[in-house]
């Protein structure tokens, strides 16, 4: 597996990164949801996103819904310190975001599974095509 990691605090970036590292998945980390556009536009195959929504330049609602018209149609999980029920993830899974998982350390093994998840289905979905 094939991540884009979209994460403005370095801490956080890193922990997903090293975490990921060391469950067998590689990644990529960009900085802000500009980023994150541009690097879908440049035609990286990734295999999920994990995207913030506070972000500066561009937040990660702005950028899913960038990148969900550039027909990027893998799992884009969010992965932010907001509330599941707050009107931002609300709002952006009605344009794009398929989950949500709340920020903690504690929930990276819930992130990890859930990448893993929604992949697979993905990936079943495509091969049924």
């Amino acid at each position: 597996m094939n991540v884009l990691i979209v994460e403005d605090v370095p801490f956080w970036s890193s922990l997903i990164q090293n975490f990921l590292k060391d469950r067998g998945t590689s990644s990529d980390i960009v900085i802000n949801g500009l980023e994150a556009v541009k690097a879908i536009k440049k035609g990286n195959n990734y295999d999920a996103i994990i995207i913030d929504i506070k972000m500066p330049i561009m937040n990660g609602i702005d950028a899913t819904i960038q990148i969900r018209i550039l027909q990027y149609k893998k799992p884009i999980v969010c992965f932010s310190s907001l509330k599941e029920e707050s009107d931002e993830i609300v709002y952006g899974r009605q344009h794009g975001i398929n989950a949500f998982v709340q920020k903690s350390e504690d929930a990276l093994d819930d992130l990890f599974e859930m990448l893993q998840v929604l992949c697979d289905s993905s990936e079943k979905e495509k091969k049924s095509k």
